[in-house]
């Protein structure tokens, strides 16, 4: 805003080094900034819930069902 405000491209008050802006200049910075509505919505990612096959496995099934049964012979 400093820049813009040096090159008297948006209404201030200059106070020795210091811009001040009242609340017409806010009001008039804002009306000029402002974009007319686009009819969309931004995009946006939706998150889907996470599957079996995201899910981190700690573990091997080799190793689980080999632990799972320590009294078993084969």
């Amino acid at each position: 805003m400093r820049r813009r405000a040096g090159r008297r491209q948006i209404p201030c008050t200059f106070l020795g080094k210091h811009l001040r802006f009242s609340a017409t200049d806010l009001a008039t910075i804002i009306a000029a900034a402002a974009q007319p509505p686009t009819g969309r919505r931004p995009n946006r990612r939706h998150r889907r819930p996470p599957t079996d096959t995201d899910l981190p496995h700690t573990k091997s099934h080799a190793s689980i069902t080999d632990a799972s049964h320590p009294h078993r012979t084969e």
